[in-house]
C-alpha cells in the first residue's frame, strides 16, 4: 500500500537523480516524532542515515513491540522536543518527515510556526523536502488548520503540495 512517506521519498529520489550509488552514504533523513519513516527510508535507501527525534523515550519500546522497529547503526534516536532539535540542528537532510502529534491528532504548536518551518527549510540540502503529516479535511470550515499551515509553508518554501493519503496510487 502506498503511503505519503513513500510519495515523499520518491520526490527526493527524483530530485537527487536515478544514479544515487555514490551519494547513498550521505543520504540523511530526519523524523520529527515516531519511527514509521525509518522503515520506509531503510527499505528504499539501506545506506541512509536517519535521525529520529522523539520526545517520549517510552515510544522506542512501543515502536519495537508494535512497529517492528529495530536499532540500527544508521538510525540515531534523539530524545528531545522537535523544535528544540530544529533550533540546535546543524546537519543538513534530504528529507524531513514532520509527524508529531499530541492527543486527538493535534500538532504541537511549536512545530506549526513560521519560525519552525524556517528551521526545517534551513536544515535541508539544496533539493531536500519536508513532508508534514496533518490530520485534516481538505476543504470547508474544519480545514482551517490545514489552510493556515499551507499559508505558513508557502511563506518559506517556493513550492508546496497538499496530498490526501487516499489520492495516492
Amino acid at each position: 500500500e502506498q503511503t505519503v512517506g513513500d510519495a515523499a521519498l520518491r520526490l527526493v529520489q527524483a530530485e537527487h537523480g536515478a544514479s544515487r550509488a555514490a551519494a547513498l552514504s550521505r543520504r540523511r533523513a530526519a523524523r520529527l516524532s515516531g519511527f514509521f519513516a525509518a522503515d520506509i527510508v531503510h527499505r528504499d535507501e539501506p545506506l541512509a542515515r536517519i535521525d529520529v527525534v522523539e520526545i517520549d523515550p517510552e515510544l522506542v519500546q512501543l515502536a519495537r513491540q508494535y512497529f517492528s522497529f529495530k536499532e540500527n547503526p544508521r538510525v540515531t534516536v534523539i530524545h528531545e522536543d522537535g523544535r528544540i532539535f530544529l533550533n540546535r540542528n546543524r546537519a543538513t537532510y534530504n528529507i524531513i518527515f514532520n509527524d508529531a502529534f499530541l492527543s486527538y491528532g493535534n500538532m504541537p504548536f511549536q512545530l506549526t510556526t513560521v519560525e519552525a518551518v524556517r528551521r526545517m527549510y534551513d536544515s535541508l540540502d539544496d533539493k531536500g523536502i519536508v513532508a508534514t503529516n496533518l490530520l485534516s479535511v481538505i476543504g470547508g470550515p474544519k480545514s482551517n488548520f490545514l489552510q493556515a499551515e499551507y499559508v505558513t509553508y508557502k511563506k518559506i518554501f517556493p513550492v508546496v503540495y497538499a496530498m490526501r493519503a487516499s489520492d495516492l496510487p
